[in-house]
């Protein structure tokens, strides 16, 4: 028996040691490629690496993380920079940030409901954040905070902790290169007129083809290649061109190995791909709903005297042998086409599963096409836009127009909410009419062709709206 117990510890040790030779081997090989000076770790010493990269000082770490009676080894990464123009603080939202917010924590607000629902914004000057926030430097902080949980972003230095010891020298390479490269991008002046920002805002509208040739002039000018990519593939899936959708994501994953959102939308498009190898073409040429027809009202019959009721003699009225009635019959069995009808959407219900405060936009986009995509829709909403094109990456060829609705706003409980637009096809020249009516109700139906999770905007083809007030 003593000598089951020697054997077994001479195994925990050599696996031990085995393991610690392994990672130290993986340090100091990242460490070599990304030029920090390695520190490595022996019984009573924790790992380390420091130096600089990209010209940013840069310090990797092992440090006990102790909760109750347990010990955790963990990872730390902190990449320092000279102080930006503007004091901030910005964290993901979490449940402690939120309940924070909720008993009236600072937490400021820079009028795009995407990035402050899913951001801690602290700072001393509220005007000089939302200035320093630009729409290209919101996308890529949201990214990295999806990417890292629990990354800080602070005036002079980025920190990010994760559980354990990681072994993996082409992770750590990985941490080090990309929270370096945000930081070399925070500190870059922002672009006047920058490409991208102009295709952000025109897929926040709904014009997907201008977007996606703003984003790919964008990547080709390399302003922001990696997460130009991921709007280009975001679009395309929202389009249904799945197989491009692919191609673009998966080179972007070959560029960002440990990019989360990108893992996401790729596992997305390979099985949109695999289950729809053909992408969804929408008809090229719109047609008017056509409306059901109103039937006169009955035209009311002519006066005459009455004529006395006849006596049940005279109506030839039998009365039923009530013994011999037969017993009461099933009634006939359901037609199965109605059974089979799918339930009635429920537009408040779509929405909450869809854009919840917990959604992520990959999840969004294969929940949408699981469920959703091609079933018919109604509701009401209030007009915001409309505009005519000849040619839509989601209805098809025109020329045609589109109406956009804010027709709900997400529930996050007492946290605040977010608003979910419609964009929907309508005939040719039905925007010249709707322009006047903006913020106006409306009601509308259609077919649900597109859902783009990260602009929070559901695309209905074959629609019609009617104004209500």
């Amino acid at each position: 028996m003593l000598v089951v117990v020697a054997v077994a510890a001479v195994y925990v040790v050599y696996s031990v040691i085995s393991q610690r030779r392994l990672a130290d081997q993986a340090w100091a090989k990242a460490a070599r490629r990304v030029g920090l000076r390695p520190g490595l770790g022996g019984v009573l010493r924790r790992r380390t690496m420091v130096g600089r990269h990209l010209g940013f000082p840069v310090r990797v770490w092992t440090f006990t993380k102790t909760a109750g009676e347990t010990h955790q080894i963990d990872t730390g990464f902190e990449v320092r920079y000279p102080p930006l123009e503007v004091g901030m603080k910005l964290e993901h939202q979490g449940l402690v940030s939120k309940f924070a917010r909720l008993l009236g924590g600072q937490d400021h607000i820079i009028g795009n409901p995407v990035f402050d629902d899913q951001v801690v914004i602290q700072g001393p000057h509220a005007g000089r954040l939302k200035r320093f926030l630009t729409p290209e430097r919101q996308i890529r902080i949201l990214r990295a905070l999806e990417s890292f949980p629990g990354l800080v972003i602070m005036t002079g230095s980025l920190s990010f902790r994760t559980r354990g010891t990681i072994t993996s020298a082409a992770r750590l390479e990985s941490i080090v290169r990309r929270l370096c490269e945000l930081a070399r991008f925070l500190r870059q002046k922002p672009r006047e007129d920058s490409t991208f920002e102009r295709g952000l805002k025109a897929q926040g509208k709904g014009r997907l083809d201008e977007a996606l040739d703003l984003v790919r002039e964008a990547a080709s000018r390399d302003e922001c290649d990696a997460d130009a990519r991921v709007v280009e593939g975001e679009i395309l899936l929202t389009s249904g061109r799945y197989d491009e959708a692919h191609r673009v994501l998966r080179e972007a994953a070959e560029k960002e190995p440990d990019d989360l959102t990108i893992e996401g939308l790729l596992g997305v498009a390979e099985g949109l791909k695999a289950s729809r190898p053909e992408s969804r073409v929408r008809p090229k040429k719109i047609r008017k709903r056509p409306r059901k027809p109103v039937a006169p009202p009955p035209e009311p019959p002519e006066k005459s005297s009455p004529k006395p009721i006849p006596t049940l003699e005279e109506s030839g009225f039998i009365a039923p042998d009530i013994e011999s009635r037969p017993a009461d019959r099933e009634p006939p069995p359901a037609d199965p086409a109605e059974e089979s009808a799918p339930a009635e959407l429920d537009l408040a219900a779509l929405c909450e599963e869809l854009f919840g405060a917990d959604s992520r936009s990959f999840d969004t986009a294969k929940v949408f096409e699981e469920k959703y995509n091609g079933r018919e829709v109604s509701g009401t909403g209030k007009l915001v836009r409309a505009d005519s094109y000849y040619r839509d990456m989601v209805f098809g060829d025109g020329p045609g127009a589109r109406a956009t609705l804010i027709v709900h706003e997400v529930s996050q409980g007492p946290y605040g909410g977010r608003e979910v637009q419609v964009v929907i096809q309508l005939p040719e020249g039905a925007d010249d009419e709707l322009r006047s009516h903006r913020d106006a109700t409306f009601s509308f139906e259609g077919t649900l062709a597109g859902c783009d999770a990260f602009m929070r905007n559901l695309f209905v083809a074959d629609g019609f709206v009617v104004k209500i007030s």
